[in-house]
């Protein structure tokens, strides 16, 4: 605020070009625009950062920049009948730290709606402050990637499979950004939702 208010130079480094081309009509010339973070210290007296990344910064940049977490992507979540809230987080944590996505940038875990009264998902999806939401067998079966579940799946549960199908759903998105990953008794997969 205190580089905006005496008009030096700020830059914000997005790594979507979307995103970018739209901030730019709106907020240019006032902020100059990157896709990647300046290779030195330069002429920049502050930073905006907008990732979803929850890699580190450069020395330069962390002591003058404004991260955003851009809440971009959904989790399709499939587990067992009473698995505790904290198997729930680690599985969690693991995919994510595969991905490279940070917890913020996640809006809502998907699963099938005969998990609506699961203690340990309901409860992580509160404490993490997601939305919690649900699809049937039947609309799970719809979506691309369901035909790739497992018979013991489609016998537990009356869809083909849960996480990818529900992440898909729940994003929008024609592909997952990383697929389905079973951590012991937690199944995960990673969306990122559509842009406009």
């Amino acid at each position: 605020n205190s580089a905006i208010l005496k008009g030096a130079p700020v830059l914000v480094i997005d790594p979507d070009p979307a995103r970018r081309k739209e901030a730019g009509a709106l907020f240019s010339p006032a902020f100059s625009f990157s896709a990647r973070f300046p290779s030195v210290p330069g002429r920049y007296a502050a930073f905006v950062v907008v990732s979803s990344a929850p890699g580190g910064l450069p020395p330069w940049v962390r002591a003058k920049a404004l991260v955003l977490r851009p809440v971009e992507f959904t989790l399709g979540v499939g587990c067992g009948r009473g698995v505790s809230e904290a198997r729930i987080a680690a599985a969690v944590g693991k995919a994510l730290k595969e991905a490279n996505v940070a917890l913020r940038s996640v809006k809502a875990l998907a699963t099938i709606d005969i998990k609506k009264d699961e203690p340990g998902l309901t409860s992580f999806a509160s404490s993490a402050g997601l939305a919690l939401e649900f699809y049937s067998a039947a609309e799970l079966g719809r979506a691309i990637g369901a035909r790739r579940g497992s018979r013991a799946v489609k016998e537990a549960t009356g869809a083909a499979g849960v996480s990818e199908p529900a992440a898909l759903l729940s994003s929008g998105a024609r592909r997952l950004w990383r697929k389905k990953k079973k951590y012991g008794h937690v199944t995960v997969a990673v969306a990122r939702v559509r842009s406009r």
